[in-house]
């Protein structure tokens, strides 16, 4: 259906049923039995369709026994870790709960959410400006979890501690004798860095912290690359410079620009550049070579969230809980000092 507006009789059609079968299950009416609409709402999920008719993606038959999922489009996105909603939607279906996906203006949505009263909210993604709204759901009773980071924020809140990770990224860095390490990252609108307070993008800044904790002569202005919007122009320039021997990448898309332009000027992954990503769960084949990466660990949100949610008492205090990343050794980390050992041994190096 590329191209092509997807309507509810396509939804329809690829699910099997009638169309007024659909039009009842994706405006949560009765008359539709209960696998049926579980069949029709996922597929609308995973093909990330939504009504023009926002009154009607809002009635909920049994407001306390569904569970709302709230986020904006642009969340959403192959870099994103949506594992987390996803192991969130099958524990509570587990626990009896329907569930309802919904994207569009969160801050919208969730005023909405104080009027229907849904057993909870699940918030993917915390913009600070969205805190007071989360309060006023928290002080009516309704149960909200926050997935994402945020300098401002109300109730509990869920993500991963991106500071530790660097820091045990630019340790593991250290460790195998590598100087200067560098960082090549998505800034906003930002192309050059003067120091770290500059950055608001919260996980970008924890990340520069972390690195500038284990190297303190980390300079934002010589050590941190922009992505500059996929334009790969300034990474090729510093990677000329050939001053820095070890590479820390914000996410997937900033790892594959950086093999891509090493490969382009014949820099060779770990023996000219050691690489290490921070990302969502990858699968095996992602990366040819593999890459050592720093994983978001989504089972261990998930099983928190769930934890808040279905507890007998609700959490409404302002609390941060912020989980360990899963360490995967890809070979992309060299040993510098195995390599100045074998040096002062007279031992020749690989020749390739």
């Amino acid at each position: 259906m590329a191209g092509k507006k997807i309507t509810i009789k396509d939804i329809a059609e690829s699910c099997g049923v009638g169309l007024g079968t659909a039009s009842r299950a994706i405006n949560g009416k009765p008359g539709v039995r209960e696998e049926i609409r579980r069949k029709i709402q996922r597929y609308c999920e995973e093909i990330g369709w939504r009504s023009n008719n926002l009154e009607g993606r809002l009635f909920i038959r049994e407001p306390k026994r569904t569970a709302v999922f709230i986020s904006s489009p642009d969340l959403l996105n192959h870099e994103s870790d949506n594992t987390v909603p996803s192991l969130i939607m099958d524990g509570l279906r587990k626990n009896g709960f329907d569930t309802m996906f919904l994207l569009g203006t969160c801050s919208k949505l969730l005023q909405r959410m104080t009027a229907i009263e849904p057993y909870c909210v699940i918030q993917l993604g915390m913009p600070d400006f969205l805190a007071p709204h989360i309060r006023e759901l928290l002080n009516a009773g309704i149960r909200v979890v926050s997935i994402g980071e945020a300098s401002r924020y109300e109730g509990p809140i869920l993500h991963p501690d991106h500071y530790r990770a660097a820091v045990d990224a630019a340790t593991l860095f250290r460790k195998n004798g590598h100087s200067r390490t560098a960082f090549f990252g998505g800034l906003g609108i930002l192309k050059k860095l003067n120091s770290i307070d500059e950055v608001h993008i919260l996980r970008i800044k924890r990340i520069l912290q972390g690195i500038q904790s284990v190297y303190p002569q980390f300079d934002p202005e010589t050590d941190v690359v922009s992505d500059c919007f996929n334009d790969p122009e300034p990474l090729r320039k510093v990677l000329k410079k050939r001053i820095h021997t070890a590479w820390i990448c914000a996410e997937e898309r900033m790892c594959r620009i950086l093999l891509r332009v090493a490969a382009d000027l014949g820099l060779r992954i770990p023996e000219d550049l050691s690489v290490i990503l921070f990302s969502a769960r990858l699968p095996f084949y992602a990366f040819t070579p593999d890459v050592t990466r720093f994983e978001m660990n989504a089972q261990a949100r998930a099983e928190k969230a769930l934890e808040l949610l279905l507890a007998e008492v609700p959490e409404v205090e302002n609390r941060e809980y912020s989980f360990d990343f899963l360490f995967h050794d890809g070979g992309s980390v060299a040993d510098l000092r195995a390599s100045r050992s074998r040096k002062r041994n007279g031992n020749p190096l690989d020749p390739r």
